[in-house]
């Protein structure tokens, strides 16, 4: 028995890159008693896509753009959170007398507050600041 296989890349050159191609995989497998044909229809992954290293991948999750103004919002709910949450909890916990009462919530209401504030959510890029535009300074070459 003889196999032979052949590869064929579907993918026309002018079809945008979505990171996988669409590969037509045939085989021919030559018996005593005829020819048999094998195709198999596949996506695979392509690796000219540009691979990040880990600390730029970790940044790129981590990096959020917030305006001005989202800034000032999160630092205002923060600190009427904070103060909201210590108000509470200390009363949860002085009423049930536990300071194991008394963390636990505040903890639970950082966290909550953690969820809240540090994404970078739209609503905290309304206000996007408009640079002004790149002024090239025209170099003045002088001939003698």
């Amino acid at each position: 028995m003889t196999k032979k296989t052949r590869r064929k890349n579907l993918t026309p050159a002018s079809t945008p890159c979505t990171g996988f191609a669409n590969v037509l995989t045939c085989q021919i497998r030559i018996f005593p008693t005829g020819l048999s044909w094998i195709c198999q229809h596949t996506f695979a992954p392509q690796h000219h896509l540009p691979l990040l290293s880990m600390n730029d991948y970790v940044q790129s999750l981590l990096e959020g753009k917030i305006d001005f103004e989202g800034q000032k919002q999160v630092d205002n709910i923060a600190r009427f959170a904070l103060i909201a949450a210590t108000v509470i909890s200390f009363i949860i916990g002085f009423a049930l007398q536990s300071l194991r009462v008394t963390f636990g919530t505040f903890g639970g209401a950082v966290i909550i507050l953690s969820l809240i504030i540090i994404p970078p959510w739209p609503a905290y890029n309304r206000h996007p600041v408009k640079w002004l535009p790149i002024i090239e300074k025209k170099a003045s070459a002088k001939s003698t």
